[in-house]
């Protein structure tokens, strides 16, 4: 029982120095807004009054981020899905480091007006991935991947100006 819980131990000091050694490799102009892992999704409900007009809700989402000055990668209005291309030109980096920001945001519809014939929007949903690279020669050193906190909490702040419930 003491050597599993040892053993646990040992695994957690372990993987946090890994984690720090890892991020002691990064430019330090990214080691307050990129943070290592999976994307988070942040979410907020829409106002009563904006709800109920999905049309109105994809144009402002749509021009929100096209405003920030990202470029639409892919969008599907329909499905209320919307991903920018990686924007490398938030942080500029020196020597062979690359820095890329892309958003994702969706418009979420209630299930049950919707197959009552409305399409009425619930929530959005937006996440920022983040990708961190070095390359040297043509070929890739290291690669980092996770999300910007600061663009998250920045989008997520002028959206909950227009979408959010007060």
């Amino acid at each position: 029982m003491i050597r599993n819980r040892v053993v646990v131990l040992v695994a957690l000091t372990l993987g946090f120095l890994a984690g720090t050694v890892v991020l002691a490799g990064m430019p330090s102009v990214v080691k307050d807004r990129f943070v290592l892992g999976e994307p988070v999704w942040k979410e907020m409900a829409v106002r009563e009054d904006l709800s109920p007009d999905y049309e109105t809700c994809w144009k402002k989402l749509v021009d929100i981020i096209v405003d920030r000055g990202y470029e639409v990668g892919f969008m599907e209005k329909e499905s209320g899905y919307l991903r920018t291309n990686p924007n490398a030109g938030l942080v500029r980096l020196k020597s062979n480091w690359v820095y890329e920001v892309k958003i994702i945001a969706k418009l979420v519809v209630n299930e049950q007006d919707l197959k009552a014939g409305k399409k009425t929007v619930d929530k959005l949903r937006i996440q920022v991935q983040g990708h961190l690279y070095k390359t040297s020669k043509g070929s890739l050193v290291e690669s980092y991947s996770g999300y910007d906190k600061l663009v998250l909490q920045d989008m997520f702040n002028d959206l909950q100006l227009v979408f959010g419930r007060q």
